[in-house]
């Protein structure tokens, strides 16, 4: 099969898992809202961003280190059982040995004994999310993405169906939705050994050895500040409103993310599809520069979109996932859509520095915006709140992201001017559609905005493109 149609395979495979992934959580969390109480989901989701949090502890960024590794030494089975074994182990290691001190440090900031024991739990589910997302960085370093498409689709199908049947039945309560997620989790964990054991041959069973494992972490050290700085910069503004303003604060910021975060799946997916391959070429500048042009290209066509229906159809958006008692948070969401835009480019120049070798850039990089987003938080969320907290973190997301886009023009990789216009026509059209149909319905004027965005698409893909589609359909290019 040839180079470019590996890639499509294994980003559609990406993309469908990502869409029905988060399309299912998506409506689970919607179900939530539904379901319980503003006060109930707000120490929900401040207690899953404390167990997110806390699983990043101890995981220290040896997932992003495996998947670069591991695509390059893939052919070499010892070489790959040994690094899958060292990283394994180091990550079980960690996982004992941080638990009682994340629990210590959550006692005395003073959080009361309910979010305590929520946080417990939703712990335990996000460490087994992590350790399935371990196997799945495994299996994308072989390019097997098919695996991590059907695990995620069935794990994420569980949650929600469990949730669909206490919200049916009306007796929905908090117990219920980590209930629902742990039993997800666990079964997509398991299949996921399963995959690994028969697919690719790996022993999951290993003796430990206390120097290669310090090695390990060693060299995943830049990946680890990447990771944990990474995820407090992004749940900065949780913690900051849960202090300031209380648990109804964080159920409104909460809400107002999930649909622009759940978006997020496109660009992960088609960057997860090529980092191996551009780990692997790393030395290959005009690759490095072609590949990262399509992908600003088409990462941009989506997430443009979105964000122009999210931010000027905020209200009618907000009222189809949610109660009217989150439309207070309406401001927030449209800083948000900003945000989404902003990360999506920053997931996609990030894992390009990395592949290139970078990560340590990165890191510097990624402590000096949580920094700012820290002080920014501090300043306006004490002044303006959930909108505040949306304000900072939209913020801090453009300044990350403006900071890797001029490291990489540094390198010789950047975007053309061409796909720059090509994105900001799309901007202008898609909005003057919305104004000039103004006087239709949401759902009627929505629709023909984005049919007329897919057309002038069509159009761009058709006169930039047309070689890729030509390498898409014969069969015998192996390029």
């Amino acid at each position: 099969m040839s180079r470019t149609r590996i890639h499509f395979k294994n980003t559609t495979a990406l993309v469908v898992a990502g869409a029905l992934s988060k399309m299912l959580m998506f409506l689970a969390a919607v179900m939530i809202f539904k379901g319980l109480s503003v006060e109930d989901n707000g120490v929900f989701q401040l207690a899953f961003s404390f167990g997110f949090i806390f699983s990043l502890l101890t995981e220290v960024g040896v997932r992003g280190y495996l998947l670069r590794q591991m695509a390059r030494v893939r052919s070499e089975p010892a070489f790959a059982q040994r690094l899958f074994s060292d990283v394994l182990n180091l990550r079980l290691g960690l996982i004992v040995l941080m638990t009682p001190i994340i629990f210590l440090i959550l006692w005395l900031a003073g959080y009361s004994h309910q979010i305590l024991i929520v946080t417990a739990w939703l712990f335990l589910y996000a460490l087994l999310d992590s350790i399935a997302m371990l196997f799945k960085f495994v299996l994308r370093a072989y390019e097997r993405m098919e695996f991590d498409a059907l695990f995620s689709i069935i794990g994420r199908g569980v949650v929600l169906g469990l949730i669909a049947v206490f919200f049916m039945s009306k007796s929905l309560t908090l117990p219920n939705v980590i209930v629902s997620h742990l039993a997800g989790a666990g079964l997509e964990c398991m299949g996921l050994c399963i995959a690994l054991k028969i697919t690719l041959r790996l022993r999951l069973v290993n003796r430990a050895g206390i120097r290669a494992m310090w090695a390990t972490l060693a060299k995943s050290a830049p990946f680890a500040v990447v990771n944990v700085v990474g995820i407090l910069y992004l749940r900065t503004g949780t913690i900051t409103l849960s202090k300031l303003a209380g648990e109804r604060a964080v159920a409104l910021f909460n809400t107002a993310d999930k649909l622009p975060e759940a978006v997020l799946f496109f660009p992960m997916a088609m960057v997860n599809a090529v980092v191996p391959f551009l780990s692997r070429n790393l030395n290959d500048l005009h690759t490095l520069r072609r590949y990262y042009d399509f992908l600003m290209r088409y990462i941009l066509y989506v997430v443009v979109g979105l964000a122009v229906i999210f931010i000027m159809e905020t209200q009618w958006i907000i009222l189809l996932v949610a109660k009217k008692e989150y439309l207070s948070a309406s401001h927030a969401f449209r800083g948000l859509a900003v945000w989404m835009v902003a990360s999506s480019i920053h997931y996609a120049t990030a894992n390009v520095l990395i592949c290139m070798n970078h990560e340590k850039w990165v890191m510097r990089r990624y402590m000096l915006v949580f920094v700012f987003n820290v002080i920014l938080n501090l300043l306006l969320v004490s002044k303006w709140g959930v909108t505040g907290a949306a304000i900072a973190l939209a913020v801090s997301e453009v300044a990350a992201t403006a900071f890797d886009v001029l490291k990489l023009r540094h390198l010789g990789v950047g975007m053309s001017r061409g796909s720059i216009l090509q994105a900001a026509g799309q901007i202008m059209l898609m909005s003057a559609m919305l104004w000039v149909f103004g006087f239709m319905n949401p759902q009627a004027r929505i629709g023909i905005t984005v049919f007329v965005a897919a057309l002038y698409v069509g159009v761009v893909m058709f006169l930039s493109d047309r070689e890729l589609i030509r390498k898409l359909l014969h069969k015998d290019e192996t390029a």
